[in-house]
C-alpha cells in the first residue's frame, strides 16, 4: 500500500463531538476520528454518484483504501519547520519511584500531570519521550497552541418556551490545522478520494455545519510518504513509521484510527496498552431530511499500542427513516514506533 499525508487549513471553527462526555454540544474536541471523517466522505461521495460511493466502500472493505484520524500539525514559518503530531501512547508508569526528595517529588508530580493534559506528541519527540519513561524521568512536552476553545450561548426556540444551550467549538490558530494519512493501492483511487476530500471542504465536517462550521481548504500539496527525501524531519520519520512491515510480530504498533477488532483477535489486545472509547454521533439524510442518532459502538482509541497487527472490521447498519445503509469504519490503521 502507498500513502499520502493531506493537510487541512480550517477556515471556520470546528466542533467535533467529544464522546468522553457523551457527544453533547457543550463539549468538543479539535481533532477528528477516522470513523467520523469516513462517514463525511461517504456522504459527500453519495451526493456525487452512488457508483462512486459503492466503489469507495468496496475498496475500504477490501483494504485497498485506508484512512487515519485527523491529527494536529503546526507550521513554523520563521524556521520553515512543518511539525506533525500523533496521539500519545496510553501507558501506565510510576515515574516518581527514583526520586527521594519530597520537594522534587512534588515538582515532578506537577510536571507529570501537566504532560498528562497533552493528548499529542510531536513525531520527532516520540523516541525521546519513550526513553524518558524507561529511565523513570519526566520528559517535558511543550506543544504549540493549535486552537482556541470557545463556548457560545444559544437559544432553542422550537418548544413552547425558549431554552438556552451552549455550543463548544475550536478556532485553529494561524499555521495550524489537521492532517491525515490516506492509504491506497491504485493511484486512480487516490485521485478520486482527493477530489471528494476537496469538495467536502466546501460543505464542512463535524457538527454545526448548518452554522458554517468545519469548512477547510488544502494547506499545501499532499506529502507522498514513499521514502522520497523531505526537508521536514517529521515527514521523514512518519514515512518510516507508516511503511514498516506490520505483518511481522516485531516492534510496537501505534493505532492511529479507531479499531473494531474481530472476536478472535480480542485475546491479543491484553498484551498491549489500550483505551476503549465510545463512538456515536448523528446521521442526517439529505434525501429524506431525517436525523437519527447512531448506535453506540465501542472501539480501541487512537493511541492504543499493540504488539500484533490487527485487522479491524467495517460494520453496516440500517436505520428507519434513513434511505441508505450506514457504514461504521473500525478498520484501523497502524504505524510502527520501533523504527530504525
Amino acid at each position: 500500500m502507498k500513502y499520502r499525508a493531506y493537510f487541512l487549513e480550517f477556515l471556520t471553527p470546528v466542533h467535533f463531538a467529544d464522546n468522553n462526555f457523551g457527544g453533547d454540544l457543550e463539549k468538543a474536541s479539535f481533532y477528528c476520528s477516522a470513523d467520523t471523517y469516513f462517514s463525511a466522505i461517504c456522504s459527500e461521495a453519495n451526493l456525487i454518484s452512488k457508483e462512486i460511493l459503492q466503489s469507495i466502500m468496496e475498496k475500504f472493505e477490501q483494504r485497498k483504501l485506508a484512512i487515519s484520524s485527523l491529527f494536529p500539525y503546526y507550521y513554523s514559518a520563521p524556521n520553515d519547520d512543518l511539525q506533525l503530531f500523533l496521539p500519545k501512547i496510553y501507558l501506565s508508569v510510576d515515574n516518581l519511584s527514583k526520586i527521594d526528595s519530597y520537594s522534587e517529588q512534588k515538582k515532578y508530580s506537577r510536571l507529570w500531570k501537566q504532560n498528562d493534559k497533552e493528548n499529542f506528541i510531536r513525531i520527532s519527540e516520540i523516541k525521546n519521550w519513550l526513553q524518558s519513561i524507561n529511565d523513570k524521568e519526566v520528559y517535558i512536552i511543550d506543544n504549540p497552541i493549535f486552537a482556541i476553545e470557545n463556548t457560545m450561548e444559544k437559544v432553542a426556540c422550537r418548544g413552547q418556551e425558549p431554552l438556552p444551550y451552549f455550543v463548544n467549538s475550536y478556532k485553529f490558530n494561524n499555521n495550524a490545522g489537521l492532517y491525515f494519512i490516506l492509504g491506497y493501492e491504485d493511484d486512480d483511487d487516490a485521485i478520486i478520494m482527493e477530489k471528494i476530500i476537496e469538495s467536502l471542504g466546501y460543505s464542512g465536517i463535524g457538527g454545526k455545519k448548518s452554522s458554517g462550521y468545519g469548512k477547510y481548504k488544502f494547506f499545501r500539496n499532499p506529502k507522498i510518504l514513499n521514502g522520497e527525501i523531505s526537508k521536514y524531519r517529521d515527514v521523514l520519520i512518519l514515512t518510516k513509521m507508516i511503511n514498516m512491515d506490520m505483518s511481522v510480530n516485531r516492534g510496537r504498533k501505534l493505532c492511529i484510527a479507531p479499531l473494531l477488532p474481530k472476536k478472535e483477535d480480542v485475546k491479543y489486545i491484553s498484551v498491549g496498552n489500550y483505551k476503549i472509547v465510545k463512538r456515536s454521533g448523528f446521521i442526517y439524510d439529505q434525501n429524506t431530511h431525517n436525523k437519527k442518532r447512531k448506535n453506540n459502538l465501542y472501539m480501541l482509541a487512537e493511541g492504543s499500542c499493540l504488539m500484533k497487527y490487527l485487522e479491524g472490521m467495517m460494520l453496516k447498519e440500517e436505520y428507519e427513516g434513513i434511505s441508505y445503509p450506514i457504514y461504521r469504519n473500525g478498520m484501523g490503521m497502524f504505524v510502527g514506533i520501533d523504527y530504525e
